[in-house]
């Protein structure tokens, strides 16, 4: 019997999870219009939710992380943007259907990656999800 290799993945925004992002800040720009509010409250409330929806959609699309191991000990080694590797310690795992969503967490900070069919590779997907999957 061979031991696991380790996974290797390098994350990147999924554009499904994007699109549902935007829909959710069109949906927050459109909701002050049905109410009785003065059109300039209404107008401000619509500028803001669009701003700040748009703003963290630029954040999401900028993933703290160029890649991740998880080493075969168990280890899990992260590199930052700026190509600087660290240890990180995964803190929550959840596989829902094809989606994997990771929280990691290290000494300067935390990300959490959303891990689908149109951001990853299949086969390391699929690996991600036995290993993390329900014991």
């Amino acid at each position: 019997m061979t031991s696991a290799q380790g996974i290797t993945f390098e994350p990147r925004p999924s554009a499904a999870l994007t699109r549902f992002l935007a829909l959710i800040v069109l949906a927050g720009a459109l909701a002050p219009w049905p109410t009785s509010l003065p059109l300039g409250v209404r107008a401000c409330l619509s500028l803001g939710a669009l701003a700040f929806g748009a703003w963290r959609v630029a954040r999401y699309r900028q993933p703290p992380l160029r890649a991740v191991q998880w080493l075969p000990g168990g280890a899990w080694l992260a590199v930052d943007r700026h190509g600087v590797p660290f240890a990180a310690e995964p803190r929550h795992a959840r596989v829902v259907g094809e989606w994997v969503f990771l929280r990691l967490l290290w000494h300067r900070g935390h990300a959490s990656l959303a891990l689908g069919p149109d951001n990853m590779n299949a086969d390391t997907l699929r690996i991600l999800r036995i290993r993390l999957g329900p014991g």
